[in-house]
């Protein structure tokens, strides 16, 4: 796909053995262009070993920034998109605790991307998971994280903000030909996060849908 490149922002904190899964999985990713930001919050010495491994040796890291504490998941990000490359066209948020079964998996996530955002994985509220979130870039600079929430809270937000702009959200249902998550594998949270009630999320949305797509 001409014009595109995705930068894909990874956060890490511990973890070592999903983290080396994770990127040694997505270094066979072909067809599109794209580079690595990788954010590490805080890890112990052999994830950040890992990571430094990765980058210097291996060169699958395109940018690794250590960070003094745990950012959790908004200000990890938000750090992240700071050190993007200006070629870049759209924004890819990808946890550290997932697999690559199919090296054109960025490709068929592009396939079926409008302007707004796309992703693999669809939450029990019918909203786009964010383990694996596309979006295009001038949105995210738009909007951010809100990191007065934390992980699925400050995701959903956006979400309802890209809705509320008229442009479409899609989340794919199945798809484990393409990725896999393993969920809740990339390092036990130790402080408090910020949640929103369930009345906050329903005025955040009111009558705005996630499109789902069963199959791609």
């Amino acid at each position: 796909m001409q014009n595109i490149k995705i930068s894909i922002i990874i956060l890490t904190h511990n973890a070592p053995y999903y983290v080396i899964k994770t990127l040694n999985s997505l270094s066979k990713t072909k067809n599109i262009d794209y580079e690595t930001i990788v954010v590490d919050n805080k890890s112990r010495f052999i994830t950040k070993l890992i990571l430094f491994l990765f980058f210097n040796l291996k060169h699958i890291i395109n940018r690794l920034l250590y960070v003094d504490e745990n950012t959790l998941f908004s200000k990890g990000n938000n750090i992240g998109v700071k050190n993007i490359s200006n070629e870049s066209t759209h924004i890819l948020l990808l946890n550290s605790d997932v697999r690559i079964n199919n090296p054109i998996w960025l490709e068929k996530l592009l396939s079926i991307h409008e302007f707004g955002a796309t992703s693999f994985g669809v939450t029990t509220s019918n909203r786009a998971d964010g383990f694996c979130f596309l979006l295009d870039k001038e949105l995210y600079l738009e909007f951010q994280l809100d990191e007065f929430y934390e992980h699925w809270w400050s995701l959903t937000k956006l979400q309802s903000e890209i809705l509320k702009r008229g442009y479409k959200v899609k989340a794919v249902k199945s798809f484990p030909e393409y990725i896999t998550h393993f969920a809740k594998k990339s390092g036990k949270i130790k402080q408090k996060i910020r949640t929103a009630s369930p009345e906050t999320v329903s005025n955040w949305f009111k009558d705005l849908e996630v499109e789902i797509i069963e199959k791609i």
